[in-house]
């Protein structure tokens, strides 16, 4: 899947091993550099599991239009669909088969 990012210094920290632990630590950092691994990996965002521990869904409240990977714990990555118009069944939902592109906007713990 193609992987952007919402700015610069979230890419260089996202792309980096190094950047990633000196940021959350050995254990959330590898993690991370492991969900990012199977987002890019991935042909579609069918393909990422919805299951833990990568555990892929949607978001509500002030991160509506958002979805997330679970890294550990609280830490998450949020993206959003990186589509215009975004690709719809005939139910009206998104068709997770054809979302090839995502835009990481957070990564870390947004819960309070």
């Amino acid at each position: 899947m193609k992987l952007t990012y919402g700015n610069n210094k979230l890419e260089r920290m996202a792309t980096s091993a190094k950047a990633l632990i000196r940021e959350f630590g050995p254990a959330v950092g590898r993690a991370t550099q492991i969900r990012m691994a199977t987002l890019a990996a991935a042909p579609n965002l069918a393909a990422v599991p919805t299951i833990a521990p990568t555990f892929l869904h949607k978001l509500k409240g002030d991160r509506k239009g958002q979805w997330s990977v679970t890294i550990k714990d609280g830490d998450r990555i949020c993206m959003v669909l990186d589509h215009d118009p975004l690709p719809l069944k005939q139910d009206g939902d998104i068709d997770l088969k054809l979302v090839t592109a995502v835009t990481i906007v957070f990564i870390g713990d947004y819960h309070p």
